[in-house]
């Protein structure tokens, strides 16, 4: 059985592409690369593609790599065309996400996106989503067979006991900071760029053409308006944030350059997912910022300490930030949600480069009376002043386990648990 991996976007073999054309490349944000390149490091024994005009007909296997694809301004028709055209078997969707502003806002599919859930649901053992926002959607249309595993990116080190260790920060650290350009959050990004200018040696880009003019000094007084005027609460002027950002911004279309640097920065604050998956997978603690579905949903699936962007108000000092960066419940909780990732993988037939699964730890779930209770209480105390450590042991409580069958049958015998006196 053959497996075919559809890469989306191909390498950068060309040094001489202009800083323009490496960004045309990767579809618009170098953050494409690292999912994808994510997924080519965990997988073994696969073909890779770059359209489906090298898949044979009749494939046994198919890998794809989707990102946001599920939004209302997304038509993946011609994809459900392709995969029904060339028979394609099997089809293992990794990391699909779903795009929104909130989770309360409706996503209206189009049709073309709605066939192609169809089309892949039936040639799917399970969908590998995000995170439960995207599940839920897929259930709203119909998609019973979703499967939420986070994003690819998250465990490309390949090791389960992977943990970012936090320390002091040094007198002088190494900040980084960088964001999604969102008129929604316009006062509070104004207040990123006020903290880049004082506190960060580098902003880190991925999709921002309107930088490409400041780092490449094209920018003129006229076309400084958007990032530099818009995104600006008056403290500095457009000329200055011009400057700085010519002088500081970087770009990274190689992993391994991405993850040198990202290992000498000493913190990463800011909107982008793969932004701060750089300083993670480098051992760098980061502060996710999060606005939309996007973030959100994978932050609080993989348990990254964030903050909402609409907090974020110029007033935080760096160690508060830094503060917040808390990664206790992340390395308390990864293997359990990177052997979650290898059941996926297993469950579809891929062979993979991931080791084997704790199997104690794969297959336990919460009981369904321990999460309506949990529900429950955080319902009921909204908007209360709560101790935090009573609701701490409350929730610790709800998820322990029960005794095991095997351990009261002993205990009944007398052979478990009785001290002689």
């Amino acid at each position: 059985m053959k497996t075919f991996f559809l890469q989306t976007v191909p390498n950068i073999v060309n040094p001489e592409l202009s800083l323009r054309e490496k960004l045309d490349v990767t579809v618009r944000n170098t953050g494409n690369y690292f999912f994808e390149t994510a997924v080519k490091k965990q997988l073994s024994g696969m073909e890779v593609i770059s359209s489906f005009n090298e898949l044979p007909k009749g494939a046994d296997k198919l890998v794809l790599s989707m990102s946001n694809f599920m939004s209302p301004h997304t038509d993946l028709g011609p994809i459900a065309d392709n995969i029904e055209r060339l028979n394609v078997k099997q089809i293992v969707m990794i990391g699909a996400g779903a795009q929104a502003n909130s989770y309360t806002e409706e996503v209206k599919l189009t049709k073309g996106t709605e066939r192609f859930l169809k089309v892949i649901a039936n040639r799917s053992e399970t969908i590998g989503v995000r995170g439960n926002f995207t599940n839920n959607l897929l259930e709203e249309y119909g998609v019973t067979n979703g499967e939420v595993i986070g994003c690819p990116s998250i465990f490309m080190n390949l090791d389960r006991n992977f943990k970012v260790n936090k320390s002091a920060l040094p007198n002088s650290p190494k900040l980084v900071t960088h964001y999604t350009p969102t008129g929604h959050y316009r006062d509070n990004i104004a207040h990123i760029n006020n903290f880049a200018i004082e506190n960060c040696e580098s902003y880190i880009a991925q999709s921002e053409v309107d930088l490409l003019s400041a780092v490449e000094k094209k920018v003129e007084d006229k076309d400084i308006e958007y990032m530099f005027g818009y995104y600006n609460n008056g403290k500095y002027s457009k000329r200055e944030f011009r400057d700085w950002f010519h002088e500081n911004t970087k770009w990274f279309f190689d992993i391994d350059e991405w993850f040198s640097y990202m290992a000498q920065v000493d913190f990463s604050i800011g909107t982008r997912f793969h932004g701060n998956m750089g300083a993670i997978q480098a051992g760098t603690p980061a502060l996710n910022l999060v606005f939309d579905t996007r973030t959100r949903e994978l932050c609080e699936y993989l348990n990254l300490p964030t903050m909402f962007l609409d907090e974020f108000n110029g007033e935080h000092t760096v160690d508060e930030l830094y503060e917040k960066a808390d990664y206790g419940l992340f390395n308390a909780s990864y293997s359990h949600k990177y052997d979650k990732y290898v059941d996926f993988l297993n469950k579809n037939g891929v062979s993979h480069n991931l080791g084997e699964a704790d199997s104690e730890v794969s297959s336990y779930s919460l009981n369904p009376v321990a999460q309506k209770n949990i529900v429950d209480l955080l319902s009921s105390i909204e908007g209360k002043e709560v101790n935090d450590k009573l609701i701490s042991d409350y929730l610790r409580s709800r998820v322990r386990g029960d005794r095991a069958y095997e351990i009261r049958k002993l205990a009944e015998k007398g052979e478990y648990g009785l001290k002689t006196i």
